[in-house]
Parts: structure tokens; sequence; C-alpha cells
């Protein structure tokens, strides 16, 4: 009787052994999921109907449309990144922004200039990828401004992202003075750090275009 007592008892420990190692082979898949929202653009917010392409940035080639602003040294179409993810948004390119050994407080910037502007009204939501470094423990957030030109107006929204991780970003142009001929689009850089400390970093971008949700 005892010898049975103990043979259920050994089940009952695998059972509940099994079923723990199972608890947590599943919680993994979960925590995933959630960085997936972040990471993945397949994961945007709305189902787009229309989509104008203005960079996916599957050809080094596109960079000729961007000028590198105050405090960046080098732009560069990169198809793996050191920070996380380490790999592109999506496709085979990403633009990498690097930028110098400069103040925290000093922001840094790009321009991607439209020669034949875009009428976007039919599909007024800009959309990008952005991602960056992280891990310095007095710089606790990232920002990018974006701001719009056309018709010779402009348009500005601020977001913040997380570092090591692409973001969706979504800027609604409906209703803009901007948005029936976008010529110019500009990112800005900049973070909460303060003091004369220096850093140099890089940041990303992929996949931007505008979609009627």
């Amino acid at each position: 009787m005892k010898s049975k007592k103990n043979v259920l008892l050994g089940l009952f420990v695998c059972l509940f052994v099994i079923s723990a190692a199972l608890c947590g082979t599943f919680a993994v898949p979960g925590a995933s999921a959630a960085n997936e929202i972040v990471y993945l653009n397949e994961q945007m917010p709305f189902s787009i109907h229309k989509k104008i392409s203005v960079n996916d940035f599957s050809d080094p080639g596109e960079l000729e449309d961007w000028e590198a602003g105050q405090g960046v040294t080098k732009l560069k179409a990169a198809e793996t990144i050191a920070n996380g993810p380490g790999t592109v948004a999506e496709g085979k390119y990403c633009l990498e922004i690097v930028r110098g050994q400069i103040p925290f407080a000093q922001t840094v910037s790009v321009t991607r200039t439209i020669s034949e502007p875009i009428d976007a009204s039919s599909a007024p939501v800009l959309f990008f990828n952005v991602n960056g470094y992280g891990g310095l423990p007095y710089v606790t957030q990232q920002f990018v401004t974006v701001t719009v030109e056309g018709n010779g107006k402009n348009y500005t929204k601020k977001s913040v992202f997380a570092a090591n991780g692409w973001n969706d970003v979504t800027i609604d142009l409906s209703g803009t003075e901007v948005v029936t001929a976008v010529d110019k689009i500009t990112f800005t850089f900049s973070n909460n750090g303060t003091g004369s400390r220096k850093w140099g970093c890089c940041y990303q971008l992929d996949q931007i275009f505008f979609a009627k949700p």
C-alpha cells in the first residue's frame, strides 16, 4: 500500500513539474507577442486601404534624396544595426543616422526632399518606423519631431519612442494645409538628457509612406 502511495506521489510530482514547465514555455511567447506590437509594422493600429510610398529603403540609392543636418556625421543604408533588435523593420535596408559626439541638448536632423510634391489627400496618414540606441541611464526618453512641409506651410508633431526596438509612428495630416502637396519631411531627434555630457549614437528610420486607414 505504501509503495502504491509513493508511486502516486511520484506521478503527481512529475505532472506538477511538467505542467510548470509548460506554463513557463507558454509565458515566453506571450511576452514576445507584446513586443511584436512595437517591433513589427504588420501589427499596425489600422488596416491599409491605400499606400503612397516615400521610402522603403529597398535600394541604397534612395539616400540621394536625403540631407544630413547639423550634428549628423553620416547617413547610410544599413542591412543590420548594432542596437536591438539587430535587423531592419522590413525589407533589405533601413536608413541609419549617425550622431556625432555632441552634447545631449543638441538635436540632430535629417530631411527628405520630394522633387515632385505628393498629393496625400487620399492617404493622409504619414507612417514610419523609428529606432535608436539606448542603454544610457541619464537618457530616459528619446523623441522624434516630424515637420511636414507643403504649399508653403508646415505641420509639426513630436513623438516619444523606445530605444532598441522598432516603433510605429503615425501622423494624421487630414485637413492640414500641407497634405495636398508634400515636398519636404524633416525628422529631428532629441532626448531628455541634460548637462554638458556628450553622446554619439545612431538612429534608424524605415518604411516611410502615406496611408489611408
